[in-house]
């Protein structure tokens, strides 16, 4: 009888104990997605509150030198604006000085890397702040993103405590990302995305091996989340197999939030 009662007690803690786990991977997920709801309101808020956006800019590019460091190879300075639209978001970038190993190179050479730069992202299909990065988190494509909530990090950003979540893109794709979301727990912004494309991307003449990124943001005196870092860097094989291997860092300051920008000044970028 003794041996039963034992038994039956035992059955009964393994019973509790599946019962327990099993709500608490419920209500992680019900977490999870009020979160999810919370981030979204908050950007549709932010997003209804700014017209446009336009930072002074810094881009700051080096190269490895071959013994473990890396040296700067140019130096860009740019004026950014960016105009929002209900579905999308029109980017522009003015450039207004090159410096090249140090020194500052002339406005015709500056006129030539701008439109060097500008093609190639054109070809490349390459991203830059106007791209909405919490796109893995809306309803039209959480079926093509696994979407983890990781709990809350406290060291991923100084003086902040933040939601940590893991987004994995179902199908390797050069359009898609992977990475991980930082956001900060008291107002669900956004503070730090570290991602990286589903697939590399490549042709005949450049193959990629490695692109990492990072975009960080902070809040203005008005409370308005914006960039406030981009950080890149790649490994690759140019052609006849030289290899390429950089970091970018990009730098936001002055960011000044619905100042009136013609449509003109996109119309460049848009065609």
């Amino acid at each position: 009888m003794k041996y039963r009662q034992i038994h039956m007690l035992m059955f009964a803690l393994l019973l509790f104990l599946a019962s327990a786990g099993v709500m608490a991977q419920e209500e992680s997920a019900l977490d999870a997605d009020a979160i999810i709801a919370k981030i979204l309101a908050v950007d549709t808020k932010q997003r209804s509150e700014i017209q446009t956006v336009t930072f002074d800019a810094e881009y700051i590019e080096k190269e490895s030198n071959g013994n473990g460091g890396y040296d700067e190879k140019l130096r860009l300075e740019k004026k950014i604006r960016m105009k929002y639209l209900p579905d999308t978001v029109w980017y522009n970038e003015e450039y207004i000085r090159y410096l090249k190993n140090g020194e500052v190179r002339t406005d015709e050479e500056c006129d030539e890397v701008a439109s060097e730069r500008k093609d190639k992202k054109k070809k490349r299909g390459s991203r830059d702040i106007s791209w909405p990065m919490l796109l893995p988190f809306k309803p039209e494509s959480r079926g093509i993103y696994n979407i983890t909530y990781l709990g809350v990090n406290d060291s991923a950003a100084a003086n902040f405590v933040c939601h940590h979540f893991k987004v994995a893109s179902i199908t390797e794709d050069e359009d898609k990302i992977n990475g991980d979301y930082y956001f900060d727990a008291a107002s669900f912004q956004l503070i730090r995305a570290d991602f990286s494309p589903a697939k590399l991307g490549g042709n005949l003449l450049f193959k990629l091996d490695k692109l990492l990124m990072s975009v960080s943001y902070a809040p203005t005196s008005e409370g308005h989340w914006l960039p406030k870092e981009f950080e890149i860097s790649g490994k690759g094989k140019a052609a006849f197999f030289i290899d390429v291997d950089w970091q970018g860092t990009e730098y936001f300051h002055n960011p000044q939030v619905n100042t009136g920008l013609s449509d003109e000044l996109f119309k460049s970028d848009r065609d």
